[in-house]
């Protein structure tokens, strides 16, 4: 095991965590959990090296730490554990099916995190390698933070719900920009498409909205199609998804608990990662009784190989001298605007502990 960027990176991390903890605990647990993500993200086979890291002498873990038994895990299992302990009833449903349409207050309080959900959606859709459930959690953690009362997040809140979706949205969209006009899939279920492009004589690129117009506009007026066909699809089922909170919970537990452990199996049918998914359940579950946020850990796990794939290659290119981040003033601009907003809490609560002192 060689310290290297990785680790680098890693105790970064931490001790900026360590830094801002001034600011409060739960900026300090935020970074603390993405670095725990950061580490997860090293598991497997070095990108550069070839070599494995991490690993522990269990060759399923030569390819890293899966994403779905760790999500699994955390937000099925760590779920139902900590709600295991309480007695819930099945929830009595007294309203009209109507009522479950936006109200005017749900429309109001949506606007904001629709327009935001958009924009983020938007630009990370045309990252490479940025996924849909990283635009999501990055939605749901900026309006968390920018909403008012962030403690009622998780209980249901429609802002909690629109700005994810949206951002999911408009992810999707967005990463089909790169893939039509420059032929770079931005992640992996466009990279699948863009092979079934291929397969039937059609190369993306610039040339193929001149070569294959016809087909390029049926495939944007089949995202406009798709989606109305999908609301009203969904629209009359929402009498059955409801009823579904009817069910006791010891029983719907048990279902969740066998639907995710089926789910852990069925993408690559090794039983090693069903495993994996009840060790971070049993992880989500201590991190939610210690109040860690889980979203962080996520993130960094998605955008871990990115970051330090980046990392690695431009420190090769300057030989390991860190200093090429600041040579052009992109990025540091962009490092110091990242500055500014980790300290950001720490220079708040010291101007109201001064506040307060006098």
């Amino acid at each position: 095991m060689q310290f290297g960027p990785p680790e680098f990176f890693t105790l970064m991390v931490l001790g900026l965590s360590l830094v801002t903890g001034l600011a409060g605990k739960s900026v300090t647990k935020g970074l603390m959990m993405g670095a725990f993500g950061l580490l997860l993200s090293m598991v497997g086979m070095d990108p550069f090296r070839g070599l494995p890291r991490y690993t522990f002498d269990f060759p399923e873990l030569m390819e890293g730490v899966g994403f779905i038994p760790v999500v699994m895990g955390f937000f099925g299992v760590g779920e139902i554990l900590v709600n295991a302990e309480e007695r819930l009833r099945p929830v009595a449903l007294t309203g009209k099916l109507k009522s479950l349409i936006p109200s005017r207050e749900d429309v109001r309080a949506s606007v904001g995190p629709v327009a935001r959900g958009t924009a983020l959606g938007f630009v990370l859709g045309l990252i490479p390698e940025v996924t849909n459930a990283a635009t999501s959690f990055l939605s749901y953690v900026l309006e968390k933070k920018v909403s008012k009362y962030p403690e009622r997040f998780g209980t249901g809140v429609i802002e909690g719900v629109a700005g994810p979706e949206t951002a999911n949205n408009a992810h999707a969209n967005a990463a089909f920009i790169p893939l039509l006009t420059l032929g770079v899939p931005s992640s992996p279920g466009v990279a699948v498409l863009m092979g079934g492009f291929i397969m039937n004589g059609l190369i993306p690129g610039p040339l193929l909205f001149r070569d294959h117009a016809e087909f390029v506009w049926t495939v944007i007026a089949s995202m406009y199609v798709g989606n109305v066909i999908l609301l009203i699809l969904n629209l009359p089922l929402i009498g059955i998804w409801i009823k579904i909170l009817q069910i006791p919970y010891s029983i719907l537990f048990a279902l969740i608990l066998c639907f995710t452990v089926i789910g852990a199996y069925s993408v690559n049918g090794n039983a090693f990662d069903v495993g994996l998914m009840a060790l971070f359940g049993v992880l989500g579950y201590i991190f939610k009784k210690a109040d860690f946020p889980l979203a962080p850990a996520v993130l960094t796990l998605i955008l871990g190989p990115l970051m330090e794939k980046n990392l690695r290659r431009a420190l090769e290119m300057s030989q390991g001298d860190f200093g090429i981040f600041l040579e052009r003033p992109i990025t540091a601009v962009l490092l110091a605007l990242a500055a500014l907003v980790l300290l950001y809490p720490v220079f708040t609560s010291v101007f109201r502990r001064r506040n307060a002192a006098t």
